[in-house]
């Protein structure tokens, strides 16, 4: 059975309402004076109003009114009264704000209460958020996470644009927010949510893949677990029962390294450096050697009839195709080709894996729905595929069955990502260069490329980060169309 509850930002925390104090001293039972203070929870939110309570009792034991407390607030932050007088309960009341939206989520800080010969202090844990999304321009989300943000993703479930999230903390808990008609959000329920929580139970996860409405969880044991929606046998378990709550890929063996998912099929990279896929085998996607159908257990990518794809250090799914990168650089890919998201000079499907001709120094891969991506050990970036609105960034909206410069990026680029609703021509680019800065291109009908308007951008411009923001991190892909996930340096 899986550990401890965990749950990512949002509107507000799913948590009881209980009080954390900490009490300097405490000698009731002596019969002196103690004081106490408190905040909601032991959290307090980067920026914006915290309750702080400090609580007077007497030697007798029963609450002092009268008392002068006098609060101090970490240096920066404010307080909407440093001297309050205590009620008849023996309470204290001021408001603190930190006036930091960037601090640290789960740092801490300290506040202090005096009165008369006592001193008592609590540590609340920050609630914050180093996550930023693009809608239309990049906007910082609800400051609620325990813990900073190390990968998030979103999925449009149908292409409908009615969104779910997940965000993996850097303490290995999951949160999810927004639509849950099959139980992706994992929480046990079918009811979609506003506020972000948790996914209980699920830690130690340190990556997290999603599908159309079905999730992946990688924890650092090397298991893979999945939940949601088990159509086609996405969640790997051997049937087409789906689940609400995180459960074994059960069809799995051996130590798993990475996920991918896309629509209704999953991979995973195993140790030995093989490739496993699993659920609907649209057009090859599961690279076995079939065109069709679907497999509710793992099997096995291969590159003939016999001989499995080896040495693959991570893959990138796209709809109903993939794209694997081998320890050597190369690139290969399988299933859908109608667009030439292959790469291999032609539009012909492929039920194995395929090398993608003329890479041979390829340090990452990243796919759109229809597209492919390929990140360059000189900090170059290559695309292929579809490209009607200018997703391939080389100024042109002719699709290439080969690779093709990005213009622009030939040097400098740290990571590579694409968004994009399920297997439309809709899809737009973002690289993170090694200076921080971010480039973005394609299409941008929900201002998704962060530049505040929604023109279509055929080659790579520079979107602005918020004001005061720290430098970014890492970027991620969503399966959506309204906007890519930006992590901050927490």
């Amino acid at each position: 059975m899986l550990g401890r509850r965990a749950v990512l930002g949002g509107a507000a925390l799913a948590v009881p309402a209980i009080m954390a104090t900490v009490a300097t001293p405490a000698h009731a039972a002596s019969g002196e004076q103690t004081l106490t203070v408190s905040v909601p929870n032991n959290t307090v939110v980067a920026t914006g109003p915290t309750v702080v309570t400090a609580t007077v009792i007497a030697a007798g034991g029963a609450p002092k009114p009268g008392a002068v407390v006098t609060f101090q607030a970490p240096a920066g932050a404010s307080l909407s009264q440093t001297t309050v007088t205590t009620d008849g309960n023996g309470q204290a009341t001021t408001s603190l704000d930190l006036q930091t939206p960037w601090r640290k989520p789960g740092s801490t800080v300290t506040v202090t209460a005096i009165c008369e010969s006592k001193t008592a202090s609590v540590s609340p844990t920050v609630l914050g958020s180093n996550l930023l999304q693009a809608a239309g321009v990049l906007t910082q989300t609800e400051l609620v996470f325990p813990s900073p943000v190390v990968q998030a993703s979103a999925s449009d479930s149908t292409g409908n644009q009615i969104l779910w999230r997940l965000a993996l903390l850097q303490n290995g808990q999951v949160w999810g927010q927004g639509f849950n008609q099959h139980g992706q959000l994992g929480d046990g329920t079918t009811i979609s949510r506003s506020a972000w929580a948790p996914i209980p139970g699920l830690t130690n996860v340190t990556q997290i893949a999603m599908g159309m409405i079905a999730a992946f969880a990688l924890r650092s044991d090397g298991t893979l677990w999945s939940w949601g929606n088990n159509q086609s046998g996405m969640l790997g378990t051997g049937d087409n029962v789906s689940r609400a709550t995180p459960g074994l890929v059960s069809t799995l063996s051996g130590t798993v390294v990475q996920v991918a998912a896309r629509e209704q099929t999953a991979y995973a990279v195993m140790s030995d450096g093989t490739v496993r896929a699993w659920g609907a085998n649209s057009l090859g996607s599961l690279g076995n050697g079939l065109s069709s159908g679907a497999s509710s257990s793992a099997v096995t990518v291969v590159t003939d009839a016999s001989s499995p794809l080896s040495s693959v250090t991570s893959v990138a799914a796209g709809t109903s195709f993939c794209l694997a990168r081998r320890s050597d650089g190369s690139v290969f890919a399988w299933g859908y080709n109608a667009f030439g998201q292959l790469g291999d000079g032609t539009t012909t499907n492929r039920t194995v894996a395929t090398p993608v001709p003329g890479l041979g120094d390829v340090t990452m891969v990243a796919a759109g729905p229809l597209n492919g991506f390929a990140l360059l050990s000189s900090g170059a970036v290559k695309s292929w595929g579809e490209n009607s609105n200018g997703t391939l960034g080389n100024s042109s909206m002719a699709n290439s069955s080969v690779p093709v410069q990005v213009t622009g990026l030939t040097s400098g680029v740290a990571q590579i990502a694409a968004i994009g609703s399920r297997g439309a021509e809709r899809t737009s680019a973002w690289a993170l260069m090694t200076d921080g800065t971010l480039r973005s291109w394609g299409y941008n009908d929900s201002g998704q490329l962060g530049y505040g308007s929604t023109t279509t951008y055929r080659t790579p411009g520079t979107p602005s980060r918020p004001s005061g923001s720290p430098a970014v991190s890492r970027i991620d892909a969503v399966q959506c169309r309204r906007g890519i996930v930006v992590l901050t340096t927490p």
